[in-house]
């Protein structure tokens, strides 16, 4: 193998492995602190505007809590099932997700909806501000 080849695989092995602990650090979304440490605007900055903001929302622990604007939030019941393993329908091979993609935006000062844009589409979860700690999964 040449130096090349294995510097591209040590490259693809250290993103791969990056990836799996920010998926299971936590039960949060993907648009908290971290993501304005990584250069975005502060939140206030941020529009919350009626399309919504693009939020991979963590499931695999279930739909407990999402950070969004820069602010914690807890999902209100009912909260929806959203299916962590899927099957590709060609290949009959299943894999597990640990999150699915979709838009949150504020619908009051201290109300959020989050819509899937994954599979399955149009799931609607509503979530109303939090002052709690978020806890890991158990």
């Amino acid at each position: 193998m040449s130096n090349r080849s294995v510097t591209a695989f040590r490259t693809t092995a250290v993103t791969a492995v990056a990836a799996m602990v920010l998926a299971v650090a936590g039960c949060a979304g993907s648009d908290g602190p971290a993501a304005a440490a990584a250069g975005g605007p502060p939140a206030a900055a941020r529009p919350s505007g009626v399309a919504g903001q693009r939020l991979s929302l963590l499931i695999h622990c279930g739909i407990r809590y999402a950070e969004f604007d820069g602010q914690t939030w807890e999902a209100v019941p009912p909260i929806p099932t959203i299916p962590t393993i899927t099957t590709d329908t060609a290949t009959g091979a299943s894999r597990n997700r640990y999150v699915v993609a979709g838009t949150m935006r504020r619908v009051s000062p201290d109300q959020a909806e989050f819509v899937t844009t994954d599979d399955p589409a149009d799931v609607h979860v509503r979530f109303q501000l939090s002052h709690a700690a978020v806890p890991g999964c158990a």
